[in-house]
């Protein structure tokens, strides 16, 4: 009966351990308040940026899980969305996360001085991310 307990037990914490809350949301590090914004761009790189910008915050995606598989497409439309909220001229996706499947992107807009002010993140992942579909 004890190696029962103790078996179940154990199980008990290495299921408890393997499944954490992942925390998904926006950050924001300027707070200056913007009206929302329907025109966000998407870009892959800051190099392809045509306009000095400025980093207004991070934004990470919803994951997919064994439960729930959404498509690219929807998981960056989603950044798009939280964008246009934050009154976002843009997003950089920055990294994708291969497990659990999600996106992470900085959120910019322009700059009128003339320098652009990027927030320091991760290097961009070596995945291609093809943004015609969106």
């Amino acid at each position: 009966m004890k190696r029962i307990l103790v078996f179940v037990a154990s199980l008990s914490i290495l299921f408890c351990a393997g499944c954490f809350p992942v925390l998904v949301g926006d950050m924001r590090t300027d707070l200056t308040p913007r009206m929302p914004n329907d025109n966000v761009e998407v870009f892959t790189d800051r190099e392809s940026i045509p306009w000095p910008y400025k980093s207004i915050g991070v934004i990470t995606s919803t994951e997919n899980t064994w439960f729930k598989t959404l498509p690219d497409q929807r998981l960056i439309g989603e950044i798009v969305e939280r964008a246009k909220t934050m009154g976002a001229d843009g997003v950089i996706l920055v990294s994708r996360i291969a497990y659990p499947h999600r996106y992470v992107a900085e959120a910019i807009v322009k700059e009128e001085s003339g320098v652009s002010v990027p927030v320091p993140l991760p290097p961009q992942s070596d995945v291609n991310i093809n943004t015609n579909d969106i």
